[in-house]
């Protein structure tokens, strides 16, 4: 595991002017030891590439996300707090439609079965969308965004990957159920957001 306190410039994806989970999770996940149990939480959106991760020991109320892990009888829990943001970002590409227009659907499910570009969170994402697009029309304007996460430690290889749409709250929380290589390995959540 890296040492922390670790500051870190990441890349805002696409044209978004927020971080993306995806990035966020990808970047605190080497600080965790393989094959534990991860539990990441995102409670508000992070309008900056710049963040520090620390020892959770040492958060305060600028903590935007968090990730507590669990593995034979150790337990540590790690925070992203915002810095200030660069004038000139970074921006990778994120075409969620590599990932959406090869998915093979059911009614409460989307299985991915192909080789993918992107990480393994990075994969999950737009399947959730799909799934969310194809049995809920929320009421109002908004957007879906990627809240929680419930699972073991991502696998190198983690194809076929499914997603099944495992509950719906109040019309504003979704969980879905993952079941990678064959086998169940957690949870995610999302959460809709109104528009302003």
């Amino acid at each position: 595991m890296l040492q922390l306190p670790l500051d870190c410039t990441l890349p805002f994806l696409g044209s978004r002017r927020y971080l993306h989970g995806t990035t966020l999770f990808d970047a605190m996940l080497p600080h965790v030891p393989r094959g534990a149990t991860i539990s990441f939480k995102i409670p508000r959106r992070m309008e900056t590439d710049c963040v520090r991760i620390i020892d959770a020991a040492e958060a305060n109320a600028e903590e935007s996300a968090s990730l507590a892990w669990t593995r034979q009888g150790a337990a540590g829990r790690i925070a992203a707090i915002p810095l200030p943001k660069n004038r000139v970002q970074q921006r990778n590409e994120y075409d969620e439609e590599i990932i959406s227009s090869r998915l093979r659907t059911t009614e409460r499910s989307v299985t991915f079965d192909s080789d993918s570009p992107f990480s393994w969170i990075a994969t999950l994402i737009p399947m959730f969308k799909v799934l969310l697009r194809e049995n809920f029309r929320p009421p109002n304007p908004g957007q879906w965004m990627f809240t929680r996460l419930d699972t073991d430690y991502p696998p190198e290889t983690f194809t076929p990957l499914r997603l099944g749409l495992d509950s719906m709250i109040g019309g504003r929380l979704a969980r879905g159920e993952i079941n990678c290589g064959g086998r169940f390995s957690g949870y995610l959540y999302f959460s809709w957001v109104n528009s302003d």
